[in-house]
């Protein structure tokens, strides 16, 4: 019970922290597989993670629903199939 799922998650590739760390963003592939993993164990699903099944096992029937940060057109899309809502940056 994620504070009477009140709780929401906000995710995006990283460009600025990323590049000011010296570092590339994440792909959107990267950034969709990882939204998946977040949702599955928010809501108490098995997941994969290096390979290895992952689980938390106190959460029962959560909901975690994500927010997206996205701009341009491939970005908007990935969101559209994989958020409940985006973040226009």
């Amino acid at each position: 019970d994620m504070y009477g799922n009140r709780t929401v998650c906000g995710i995006g590739r990283g460009d600025s922290a990323m590049r000011v760390a010296g570092r590339r963003p994440n792909t959107l592939a990267r950034l969709g597989e990882a939204i998946d993993v977040i949702r599955d164990l928010a809501e108490g699903r098995e997941a994969t993670v290096d390979g290895q099944p992952v689980q938390i096992p106190w959460v029962k029937d959560g909901r975690l629903p994500v927010w997206m940060a996205a701009y341009g057109p491939k970005a908007l899309a990935l969101a559209g199939q994989k958020a409940d809502g985006f973040i226009l940056q």
